[in-house]
């Protein structure tokens, strides 16, 4: 009759252990985001190819998709890794502007982060 008791517990236990370890209550975390390159208030003239690269992960899910902007305004969308892009500024007004990129997750949650860079003549 104990032997039988101990298998109980130990299937118990295990069942705890397992539906904590797969509980559907964890709350979704947001992917992390940085970019990595150009470095903050990099210079650039007019013309040039800018290399814009993110790393982004999520530590619960997938990241579904990178978007690149320069100040507000979208002009590329990555779906997959390397998060990168070859930026042309042939025709971009010279002046600063704010690099951002922001991830998303497959929760549709995001994350971003910014940097500044300056375009000359």
């Amino acid at each position: 009759m104990h032997i039988i008791n101990c298998k109980y517990v130990i299937a118990v236990l295990f069942c705890i252990v397992i539906s904590m370890l797969f509980s559907c209550n964890k709350e979704n975390q947001p992917p992390n985001c940085r970019l990595t390159v150009p470095a903050d208030n990099s210079e650039f003239f007019i013309g040039e190819f800018v290399y814009v690269s993110v790393d982004a992960d999520d530590p619960d899910g997938n990241v579904t998709k990178v978007e690149f902007y320069a100040d507000s305004i979208r002009w590329h969308t990555s779906f997959s890794y390397p998060y990168s892009i070859l930026w042309t500024t042939n025709g971009v007004p010279p002046g600063s502007y704010i690099l951002r990129v922001v991830a998303f997750d497959d929760q549709n949650l995001t994350t971003s982060d910014e940097i500044n860079i300056v375009l000359f003549d």
